[in-house]
Order: structure tokens, then sequence, then C-alpha cells
């Protein structure tokens, strides 16, 4: 495994953990959770179109048999978990709903010995265990709200984020990360079209006195957030083992509690911190003999 491969992993989960930085901006704006959810995955795929139209346009071309994975990453690993986990928010709250979302190593783990016929280890299985503890105790459960449904929803939302490793991983043997994206946020961007509240969202961009600025904002929510972090996390899958990336990503949550810090002088949870850069640091270990 090349080192340069969890780099990229880690960039992707950095980006990722600003998300809420930029959620913040659209909301501003007057949009809903879901319509700022829309607006990522639209901006995101549209940017996809055009950088792929100049770069190129090659990158395109695919087989009809290939249409069925890059749907299941569009409908599935995309939106379906991006409005999972809003819904998780709304029956839960934010904090349970990110460590419900983080259970997604487990289920990378598990679907990698299932499907990518990778090494089930102690040391992959004390890395997930820490990653979920991590996250646990930076989002601060101890007096959240939780719901029976929340919870199931929570769950469904980090299945539907495991499974963006495993498509991707499949993917990956044909197709180049450009077009896995590009195919998978188009995808994703039109059932958002069906999904989101697409009419409320021009509403409130008409409502705004520059209607340039909200526009402007999803552009780089979509770019930042998703168009950035996703190529990063593709083109990672390539040298780093599914179950292995899921933990690195695990990084999100601990850039999105030192922005908050920073940002928001938000509460600082060190032993979470801790747990994660663990988990990081364990996942990298050679497991060779360690069943």
């Amino acid at each position: 495994m090349k080192k340069i491969g969890v780099v990229y992993i880690l960039c992707a989960g950095a980006l990722w953990g600003s998300m809420g930085v930029f959620v913040n901006l659209l909301k501003s704006f007057g949009f809903t959770a879901l319509q700022c959810t829309t607006l990522r995955i639209i901006a995101a795929a549209f940017i996809f179109l055009m950088y792929t139209l100049i770069k190129d346009k090659n990158k395109f071309k695919i087989q009809w048999r290939d249409c069925p994975l890059l749907i299941l990453i569009g409908l599935i690993s995309i939106t379906a978990m991006s409005v999972l986990y809003i819904s998780a928010i709304d029956k839960t709250s934010l904090s349970v709903a990110a460590v419900l979302l983080y259970t997604s190593p487990i289920f990378v783990m598990v679907m990698s010995v299932l499907f990518l016929k990778e090494k089930f280890t102690i040391l992959k299985a004390a890395a997930v265990v820490c990653a979920f503890a991590g996250c646990y105790f930076i989002a601060g459960t101890k007096d959240a709200a939780v719901s029976p449904i929340g919870i199931v929803v929570g769950l469904c939302a980090g299945f539907a984020y495991a499974t963006y490793s495993i498509f991707g991983t499949f993917a990956l043997k044909k197709h180049h990360t450009l077009t896995i994206t590009t195919y998978a946020f188009g995808f994703g961007a039109l059932a958002m079209l069906f999904l989101g509240d697409v009419q409320g969202i021009w509403h409130t961009m008409q409502q705004s006195e520059q209607i340039w600025q909200p526009i402007g904002a999803a552009l780089i929510t979509g770019l930042v957030t998703a168009v950035a972090p996703f190529l990063f996390y593709t083109a990672g899958l390539k040298k780093v083992p599914a179950d292995k990336a899921a933990v690195i990503a695990c990084a999100e949550p601990l850039v999105a509690s030192l922005l908050g810090l920073v940002l928001y002088q938000e509460e600082l949870h060190y032993f979470g911190i801790f747990l994660i850069i663990l988990a990081i640091f364990i996942s990298q270990y050679k497991t060779a003999g360690c069943k």
C-alpha cells in the first residue's frame, strides 16, 4: 500500500470535515437542511460534468452493462446516504446521527471480507473499534435524544456510506476515478431533483438580493465538500484496501471538531481525537499473521 493513498484518504476526510461550515453558509441564505443537501449534490454533478467535458470527453465512455453499478453508487452511496443522514438528524440529534453514520467502517470491514476477499484481522477490528469510539466521544452523545426509528435510520445511513468503498473498489477495476464520480453524482443529482425541494430552493434564491450569491455558495460547497473529497477518496481506493480507507476517513469528525473549536468556540473532545488518530495509526500496521 503506497503512502500517497493514505494521504488521499486523509485529504478526503479533512474536506468532508469542513461540511458543517459550508452548510452553515448555505443556511444563512435561508435554505433548509434537505435543500442544502440537494444543492450540494446538484452543484457537484454540474462541476463534474463541466470538468469532464473540458478535461477529457473520453471519460464519459462506458458500456451499458456498467450502468447498474454506477447507478447504485449514485442512488445508494450518495443520495440515500445524504437523505438518510438528514432524516437521522431530525429523528435523533446531530451528535447521535454523526455517531451512527460512523458505524460505516464496521459495515465496510464485514463487506470487504465477504465481497472483496480481504482478511479479517484483530488489528483491523481494533482500528474500527477505536475509530467508532473516537467518533462517539467527539459527538458527545451523553445528553442526546434517541429514538428507535432514528437509530435504524442512522444505521442505514452508515451502511449507505459504507457502500461507496465497496462499490468504488469494484468500479475502479474498469473505470477512471473521474468517470466513476461524474456518473455517480449525475445519477445522484437526478434522484435529488425528485427527492429534494427544488421548488423551495428556487423560491429562496429569488428572495436573495443578489441571486449569484447563493448560487456561488452552492458551487463552492459542492466543490469543497463533494467534488474534491470524492475524487481524493476514489483515487485513494486504488492504493488502500476498502476497510482501511473507511477507518482513515474517520479524520472527518476530527477535522470537524477542530474547525468547531476555531470558528465557533465549540468544546474540543481530546479523548475522541486521540482515539481516531490511534485508529488511523493502527490501520497502517501490517497485519499478516495476526488473525
